[in-house]
């Protein structure tokens, strides 16, 4: 009996240990971003290009690459640490998957911002993509590829 309660202890110390590293990965989340297919399966890869940022799924815990269909979309954390400046940026590139052409279809999104709420985006289509984003107020951005 003894055994169990020392055991019971230790796993619920362990699941608060994971729970405050998986918080404190979301501490300093800044924005929200959802990526969607509006067809098709995509490869997504999220890169950080000059500045330390990381990225996290909703459950806090990391990201950097995942997959996304017509049903299937994923969010993500980006956040910078505290005391930053604006000069960060990142790559959130999708590639097409499980298709007949020779060239997959590609997109890429550069991201900064200019200051806070206030994106500076660039994107490249390749092999006929479409690749759009839209602003979501208080939130972050959406980007599709198609």
């Amino acid at each position: 009996m003894k055994l169990r309660k020392i055991i019971l202890s230790l796993s619920a110390c362990i699941g608060m240990i994971n729970i405050a590293l998986a918080s404190s990965q979301c501490d300093n989340v800044h924005v929200w971003d959802t990526v969607f297919s509006k067809n098709g399966t995509w490869t997504v890869t999220i890169q950080p290009l000059n500045e330390k940022s990381s990225f996290v799924k909703p459950d806090c815990s990391p990201i950097s690459s995942f997959m996304i269909d017509s049903s299937t979309s994923q969010q993500y954390g980006f956040s910078f640490p505290s005391g930053d400046d604006f000069d960060v940026a990142y790559t959130l590139t999708l590639v097409q998957q499980n298709t007949t052409q020779f060239s997959s279809k590609a997109c890429v999104f550069i991201v900064t911002a200019k200051s806070p709420a206030n994106p500076d985006i660039r994107t490249e289509n390749f092999n006929d993509a479409t690749c759009t984003w839209e602003s979501v107020p208080g939130i972050g951005e959406h980007f599709y590829a198609s």
